[in-house]
C-alpha cells in the first residue's frame, strides 16, 4: 500500500515521511452444502448431491476439481421423519489459488410415508340371492417384508356397494 500526502494539511505540522503497508488478500471461502432430499419409507436413499457456494468475481463451478457427495446413516428401514445428510468436501479442489474450503454443511433427508393401496376384492352375487356377500379388501404396497400386523395397521377401510340382493346385475 503506497502512502502519499494527498490533501493532508496541518498548521503546525508537515508530512515528511510516508511509509507503505501491505494489503493481504485472503482466499475466498467456498462452502459445500449437502442438498436436502426426500424419499418414501422403504425406498433406497436418493443420490446425495451438494451445492458449492461462495464464488467471487463471476467465478463459477468451472474452477472446481474433484467431487463431493453427502452420505446418511438412514437406510430403507429408517422410519418416517428426518435424518441427517452429512456434507463432505470429498475430493473437491480448485484450480484457482484464490479459494479454500470451509467445513461442509449438512442437509436433511425427509422420509415420507410409503403408499399402501386398498383394493376392494371382487365378489359375486346370484340374482335374487337373499343377502349381499361380506365385502373384503386386500392391502398391498408393504415394504421391508412388512405386513398389516408388523406395519401396525389398525382399523379397516370402509367398503360399500349400491347393489342389493334384489336389483339384479
Amino acid at each position: 500500500i503506497t502512502a502519499a500526502a494527498g490533501n493532508l494539511a496541518a498548521a503546525n505540522y508537515d508530512f515528511t515521511t510516508y511509509t507503505g503497508g501491505t494489503l493481504t488478500v485472503n482466499k475466498a471461502i467456498l462452502t459445500a452444502t449437502a442438498d436436502n432430499q426426500s424419499r418414501l419409507y422403504g425406498a433406497a436413499n436418493p443420490t446425495f448431491t451438494e451445492t458449492v457456494s461462495g464464488y467471487q468475481n463471476g467465478d463459477t463451478s468451472s474452477i472446481l476439481t474433484g467431487s463431493a457427495t453427502g452420505s446418511s446413516a438412514a437406510g430403507n428401514s429408517t422410519g418416517v421423519g428426518t435424518a441427517t445428510i452429512t456434507g463432505s468436501n470429498g475430493t473437491l479442489g480448485v484450480n484457482d489459488g484464490n479459494y479454500t474450503f470451509a467445513a461442509p454443511v449438512n442437509g436433511t433427508l425427509t422420509i415420507n410415508k410409503a403408499h399402501l393401496t386398498v383394493t376392494a376384492d371382487n365378489q359375486s352375487l346370484g340374482y335374487g340371492a337373499g343377502s349381499l356377500p361380506s365385502l373384503t379388501d386386500t392391502i398391498t404396497g408393504y415394504v421391508n417384508l412388512e405386513n398389516a400386523t408388523s406395519a401396525g395397521v389398525t382399523g379397516g377401510p370402509s367398503l360399500s356397494t349400491t347393489a342389493t340382493a334384489y336389483n339384479g346385475t
